[in-house]
């Protein structure tokens, strides 16, 4: 009976330390430390205070004093920008609302004592290309639409007949077109939509008017040029 009595107050007191340990492990942990959490496009790591998924990298978290004052933020790779950026405690989710769609953006965050949830996206980086004829009666342009930035878009330009191709513009925006002077070429979208146009000219044909003077005893030849489409009257006086 000693040795059941011997065993059970053991069992009792490795019991109670356990606990102990525990409850102090857990406490050590918990008290007086606030999280801060991103979610980037519905994906959570809480293992490190810098993430980077795709399309960028966002930071800030991990857990804190909550008297601290951390800084969260997220930067989108090349080709990327910030489709959506917000969070905070429970109590105001949105405190932080960043609605832009730049490549970066950054908080000091307060958090006096209050878990904090930040929510974000990437998105790739896309802008609008357009096209347009001048004038539009000369020819045809191929390759508008929207494409993400710095690839290469091809564009054509067919001139119509009685026309020739003189050209390409930028109009608006900050576009690169890789050889101006060619009908067919590749154009690279930067930051902005553009604008480009496609310039024809109407085709010149030279003419030779041959005719005999009588008087000089000769044959005379003189050349007139005439844009296409239109008529040219020459006239002899003797």
């Amino acid at each position: 009976m000693k040795t059941n009595h011997l065993h059970y107050i053991v069992l009792l007191a490795t019991i109670f330390l356990g606990c102990s340990c525990s409850e102090e492990i857990e406490k050590e942990l918990t008290t007086g430390k606030t999280a801060v959490t991103i979610e980037v496009d519905g994906e959570e790591d809480a293992d490190s205070r810098t993430v980077s998924f795709t399309g960028g990298t966002a930071y800030g978290e991990g857990l804190y004093d909550g008297k601290e004052r951390p800084t969260v933020g997220a930067e989108a790779s090349d080709g990327y920008e910030i489709d959506y950026f917000y969070g905070g405690p429970s109590d105001e989710p949105q405190k932080y609302n960043y609605t832009g769609s730049g490549s970066s953006v950054s908080y000091q965050v307060f958090l006096n004592g209050k878990d904090h949830k930040f929510k974000c996206k990437f998105k790739e980086k896309k802008r609008t290309l357009t096209l347009t004829a001048n004038p539009t009666s000369g020819g045809t342009v191929t390759g508008g639409g929207t494409y993400k930035v710095k690839t290469n878009i091809p564009i054509t330009a067919v001139a119509k007949s009685g026309y020739t191709f003189s050209g390409w513009t930028v109009t608006k925006g900050d576009a690169k077109i890789m050889n101006a002077s060619s009908a067919s070429t590749t154009v690279q979208l930067q930051s902005s939509n553009s604008t480009l146009q496609a310039n024809f000219k109407q085709s010149v044909t030279i003419i030779n008017v041959s005719f005999k003077d009588e008087v000089l005893m000769g044959q005379l030849t003189r050349s007139v040029s005439v844009t296409s489409g239109h008529s040219a009257t020459y006239t002899v006086y003797g």
